[in-house]
């Protein structure tokens, strides 16, 4: 006589996979620790607006919203984020990272500072570095023609031959800022660098 047992972890029990479409509309309770979003195919991750609205964030794509409560942008992981077409969603921590994106429209959000390098890929993509931007970032926009980099907040920045290329919009929001362009951010811009 012999005994089988079949144990399955605790937390694969309690995970969910939200399918955007299915649940747009509505206000989820989203664990970070274990659940996470599916795009269908004709979604770009590039396309993402996240709003932080209190203590709860709003994730908003093609006209359509879900609401998370008790969750933040700093909360977030790549892992969370999942697009049928191959586009992808990158979050950094504080610390130095690497990112990396697709051919398609990404998402890069690397508000939480440190010294990041992004290599963004083809595809029109956006990177949201609020007053986390400075010298010692290596972003990379890739080959496109509308890669825009996202800033805000208070700071001062001299870029370096690495810092910013291939970029060619660039957005600052509220507060104080001061940057010194290098000549490979403008020269590198496949179209007419904006700011």
């Amino acid at each position: 006589f012999a005994l089988l047992f079949i144990v399955t972890p605790i937390w694969e029990s309690f995970m969910s996979i939200f399918d955007f479409d299915t649940v747009a509309g509505t206000t989820i309770s989203f664990d970070t620790n274990t659940d996470s979003f599916t795009f269908a195919f004709g979604y770009h991750a590039g396309n993402l607006v996240l709003t932080e609205e209190g203590a709860n964030l709003r994730i908003a794509i093609g006209g359509s919203s879900v609401l998370l409560t008790l969750v933040s942008i700093s909360d977030l992981l790549s892992t969370h984020f999942s697009f049928a077409n191959g586009s992808v969603a990158e979050f950094d921590n504080s610390g130095s990272n690497t990112l990396t994106g697709s051919s398609l429209n990404d998402y890069f959000d690397v508000t939480d500072g440190g010294s990041d390098s992004i290599s963004a890929g083809g595809g029109d993509d956006i990177i949201k570095m609020g007053d986390a931007f400075s010298a010692n970032d290596v972003i990379d926009g890739g080959a496109s023609d509308e890669d825009k980099l996202e800033l805000s907040g208070n700071f001062s920045v001299t870029m370096n031959a690495t810092t910013l290329t291939a970029v060619e919009d660039i957005f600052i929001g509220d507060g104080v800022a001061s940057i010194v362009l290098s000549d490979e951010s403008v020269a590198t811009a496949s179209d007419t660098l904006s700011i």
